[in-house]
């Protein structure tokens, strides 16, 4: 596998970018908090996930809520590959570049897939192996034992050839079905199962005996009890038809009676509906002789009225106003004459002093006299100007009010204002009795005609007749009510009887069914089973036995296999650690249970006897033996993250020497904060 790209979106430290690799050694140099670890985890959670990814990597003080790593890579049969993994949403799928299409969705899948493509199927197997940080270069061996049986095991017996892992796990969960296990002492497997069938069927078997006598006793009893609820049942139905018969007879009673009442209420609604028409016949006659009256109105009637009552107001003041002119005229007449005498007298007093030669007296009386005959005469003459005009006013308000009722009544052709008063007032209460009519009708109709009632009522006398004839007819509800009463006190008593009784009956019926159940099949029937699965037993012993031996076969070939591993990564890692070291510890060993040791001119050294740099050096070695075991053609990436701290200048060259070498077949990520790494040859990415 060689890794193509790595791109990062909203992934930790980075928001938008994307990592090139080539095949080979790519050096990604940059300082501490540069993003290194960053990157190498994206490839970790890109391959196996991480639980609570999310929360961890999301991109730190980005609101942009997306959290994606895709990780391109190209297989040895030049099939390109994107991988990608959407913390966000939980989502993960593979595609093929050159056709597009998604060829696995979802982490089982996409694990199941990605664990082929890399060789590696498993994330601990992957960190201890190909992904060598600094400081934790000692693998765990035991941790990815699996992983190296079954390489070495695909070795032995070919890629088509099966498991032996597989095939000894197999026999042994088929030893179990058989046998059961040590923990359940037999209980669990086939055999177990058989030796508890035996002792049930012979535990049925003593029972049976002691089932039938039982169940013999209940089906007499049983027998007893039907007959007897039969009887039962029989009469209380008897009864019950006697007294639904009576109770029928009330019913139609009942309904005879609501039938009877609506057909009255419905009698007296249809006369009052066509004493109502008649009615209204006879106020439209009327109404058609009050034609003209139709569009007066009250108000119109009161107006006219109310001038008629102005214009007899009118007259009496005109009459008034005659009076006064009269009187007034006769009490100036006799201030007139009042006046003439006085003035007459003067005269003659006057004239007599003119004789008496009294001339300026005489002619004083004389003028006095002529001034007191000038204002009599003047009196009887005049006449008071408001007086006339009054009379003057009166007369031609009489005059126009009397025309305008004249009009008023020669309009609807009446005699005179009673006679038009009156035949209004008629048309008017016509019109109201019209339309309380009218309105009565309409809610004793409710939406539907006189005609619709009578049908209505038609059929509520059919139904009335046949309740009747119903009710002529003799039934059983012909009893008296003593006889009523006697029934009801039996069905009382006969009710509860008979729901004992079928308790009873059910009871019965109920224990010999589940004594069928319990006792099951017969004596003989059992008796054939108990052979059965005798035979059965005696061959599953057999079985299990030759399970047993193909089990302990299957253990030697595996303890054969186990011996296989140490070996091979002990030789390869044996020739890195020597050219690591400068041919100084050119041996490793590797026992059985995956123990290190390092052999120093035939001295046996542990590991933790070494020096810190040795130690690491014998780690990575091992570690890079183990990689290609297990993950045989698929050469995954090699990811170094300063591996060489501790080394010195000659181990530091000879590691350069085997970084180098190997990148010449396999691709390697170098991480380091180290800028002397920058004049190595390869594909230099700074961060």
């Amino acid at each position: 596998m060689i890794i193509t790209a790595i791109e990062l979106n909203n992934f930790g430290s980075f928001q938008e970018s994307r990592v090139e690799l080539n095949p080979g050694l790519n050096l990604i140099i940059g300082a501490n908090e540069s993003g290194k670890s960053t990157i190498q985890s994206a490839l970790k959670t890109a391959f196996f996930g991480e639980r609570k990814g999310y929360e961890r990597w999301k991109n730190w003080g980005n609101a942009n809520p997306s959290c994606v790593v895709t990780v391109e890579y190209e297989l040895p049969d030049k099939t390109v590959w994107s991988l990608v993994r959407d913390l966000a949403k939980g989502e993960v799928s593979l595609v093929q570049l050159q056709g597009g299409e998604v060829q696995a969705k979802g982490p089982t899948k996409v694990q199941g897939l990605v664990g082929r493509h890399l060789g590696l199927d498993k994330a601990e197997t992957f960190l201890n192996t190909v992904f060598v940080r600094a400081g934790e270069l000692a693998p765990d061996l035991v941790g990815i034992e699996p992983a190296l049986r079954a390489r070495v095991e695909s070795l032995l017996v070919g890629s088509a050839g099966g498991s032996i892992t597989k095939a000894q796990k197999v026999l042994k969960e088929k030893y179990k079905r058989l046998a059961g296990t040590i923990a359940q002492k037999g209980e669990g497997g086939q055999i177990g199962a058989l030796l508890a069938q035996e002792v049930d069927i012979r535990r049925e078997m003593a029972q049976a005996e002691q089932i039938k006598s039982q169940r013999d006793q209940w089906a007499a009893e049983l027998e007893e009890t039907q007959e007897l609820l039969v009887k039962k049942t029989a009469r209380l139905k008897l009864v019950k038809e006697l007294i639904d018969a009576v109770q029928a007879r009330r019913v139609l009673e009942v309904e005879l009676d609501k039938l009877s009442d609506g057909r009255k209420k419905l009698r007296m609604k249809i006369e009052r509906l066509k004493a109502d028409r008649e009615r209204l016949g006879e106020i439209n006659k009327e109404m058609e002789h009050l034609d003209n009256y139709k569009e007066i109105s009250a108000v119109d009637a009161a107006a006219l009225k109310h001038k008629a009552e102005i214009l007899k107001e009118k007259q009496i003041k005109m009459g008034v106003a005659a009076d006064d002119g009269r009187t007034e005229a006769e009490t100036k007449k006799k201030y007139a004459i009042f006046a003439f005498v006085p003035a007459v007298a003067a005269l003659l007093v006057g004239i007599i002093l003119v004789v008496l030669s009294q001339v300026f007296l005489g002619v004083a009386a004389i003028i006095l006299g002529l001034v007191g005959a000038a204002a009599g005469l003047k009196l009887l003459k005049s006449r008071t100007s408001t007086a006339e005009d009054l009379e003057s006013y009166l007369k031609e308000e009489v005059e126009r009010l009397t025309g305008e009722i004249n009009e008023e009544l020669s309009k609807v052709g009446a005699a005179g204002l009673e006679s038009f008063l009156a035949q209004q007032n008629k048309c008017e209460s016509l019109a109201k009795e019209l339309g309380n009519i009218e309105y009565a009708d309409s809610i004793m109709l409710e939406g539907s005609s006189l005609e619709e009632l009578s049908k209505e009522f038609d059929n509520l006398f059919d139904q009335t007749h046949s309740l009747e004839l119903q009710l002529k007819k003799a039934t059983k509800a012909d009893l008296s009510t003593e006889e009523i009463f006697t029934h009801e006190r039996e069905v009382s008593y006969l009710s509860p009887e008979v729901a004992t009784l079928r308790q009873t009956h059910d009871t019965l019926i109920g224990r010999l069914s589940s004594h069928t159940e319990i006792s099951g099949r017969s004596i003989v029937d059992l008796a054939s089973e108990l052979n059965y699965i005798s035979d059965q037993l005696e061959g599953s012993k057999r079985h299990a036995k030759a399970l047993s031996l193909a089990a302990q076969e299957i253990l030697e070939i595996a303890a054969e296999i186990s011996g296989e591993v140490a070996p091979q990564i002990a030789g390869a890692a044996s020739e890195l650690l020597s050219a690591l070291t400068g041919g100084r510890h050119s041996k490793v060993g590797l026992e059985g249970n995956l123990t290190l040791t390092v052999f120093d001119e035939e001295v046996t050294i542990s590991p933790d006897a070494l020096s810190t740099a040795t130690a690491d050096q014998l780690y990575f070695a091992v570690r890079l033996a183990a990689a290609d075991l297990i993950s045989g053609e698929a050469k995954p990436p090699l990811i170094l993250d300063d591996p060489l701290v501790y080394f010195d200048d000659d181990r530091f060259k000879a590691a350069r020497d085997i970084v180098l070498k190997l990148a010449a077949t396999r691709q390697i990520i170098f991480f380091s904060h180290n800028n002397s790494f920058k004049d190595w040859p390869g594909n230099l990415i700074e961060l």
